[in-house]
């Protein structure tokens, strides 16, 4: 059960802790403004505080696996928060008409785009 939700009311229904539920907001506004935008100098640190963000709320493996699935309201969130911590010059290179709307492809966009950039600075 969540961390916010007490065990349940007379009916069994759960009751949320609003002590809780403030709380947790407040970490996860810290988290995200946290990140910093994303450039090419800084992915491993960008990605880092990106996780940290996800797992907060419970969607790392939904936005990462393979077989994840977000909700409409968590791909629009996501995804808002995903591209208004990209640098513009990075933006340029991930963003495009087929991904710009669905944030595990914007995800996967940005793995394959710095494991490529990673590997060729490692041949130079």
């Amino acid at each position: 059960m969540a961390d916010n939700v007490i065990e349940g009311n007379q009916n069994g229904a759960p009751v949320v802790n609003p002590e809780m539920e403030r709380i947790t907001a407040t970490i996860l506004k810290s988290t995200i403004e946290a990140i910093p935008l994303l450039t090419m100098d800084n992915y491993s640190l960008w990605k880092d505080r990106v996780d940290n963000m996800l797992d907060l709320q419970n969607l790392n493996d939904s936005l990462t696996k393979n077989d994840g699935f977000l909700t409409s309201s968590q791909d629009t969130q996501l995804r808002a928060i995903i591209v208004a911590k990209l640098d513009s010059s990075v933006h340029i290179n991930i963003i495009n008409s087929e991904n710009k709307k669905d944030a595990r492809l914007i995800w996967k966009s940005i793995i394959k785009y710095f494991a490529l950039a990673e590997g060729s600075n490692r041949a130079r």
